[in-house]
């Protein structure tokens, strides 16, 4: 009997709360990101070069960290779909299920990848690989909720647009902060 060594398994095209299962079954096992049949364990693609450290994964594609790149394989492929190279280093991707993760909130369908550097937050298409936004974030922190992304950082704290990176409103904040947010309703 073959035994993999995994670091991440799971179905290729399936949501990862859904029954449906591809008969493709993709692993990180050892220094290759490789499809695996369901049914007899062979290898059906596997990449021909190290992708690198796995950072997320959104919709079909695997996301893999290596230097200052960011590469995206299709999961159903194996195939690179791009590959996106920060000339700077120090950055972090999160992908909107990341978020949920960490209990923040994004909006609605969105299921982006977010992209913070050590002075800027970009909002990266998962099919394209490109920023639809880049902010400068003024500090080390920020946070994600329904309405805006949230920065904090040089004595304020600023929303911004999620969809165009618009600032749309900034406040004084002292050195120690907290953020909530709640729905109100009117009658």
């Amino acid at each position: 009997m073959r035994r993999l060594k995994t670091g991440f398994v799971f179905p290729a095209g399936a949501d990862k709360d859904s029954a449906d299962v591809s008969p493709i079954l993709l692993a990180v096992a050892g220094e290759r990101f490789q499809g695996v049949s369901v049914a007899d364990g062979k290898t059906l693609w596997q990449t021909k070069d190290k992708p690198g450290i796995l950072c997320g994964v959104t919709g079909r594609l695997a996301l893999f960290g290596k230097g200052k790149k960011l590469t995206a394989f299709n999961a159903e492929t194996g195939a690179q779909a791009w590959q996106n190279d920060f000339k700077k280093g120090n950055t972090r991707v999160f992908t909107a299920e990341d978020l949920r993760e960490r209990k923040q909130t994004v909006p609605e369908g969105m299921n982006d990848i977010m992209i913070v550097g050590k002075k800027d937050l970009s909002r990266v298409s998962p099919e394209t690989g490109k920023a639809m936004w880049k902010i400068k974030r003024g500090g080390v922190r920020w946070r994600g909720s329904t309405y805006a992304a949230v920065a904090v950082g040089g004595g304020k704290v600023t929303g911004y647009d999620w969809n165009t990176g618009a600032k749309l409103w900034e406040t004084k904040a002292g050195s120690s902060w907290s953020a909530t947010t709640r729905a109100t309703t009117s009658s």
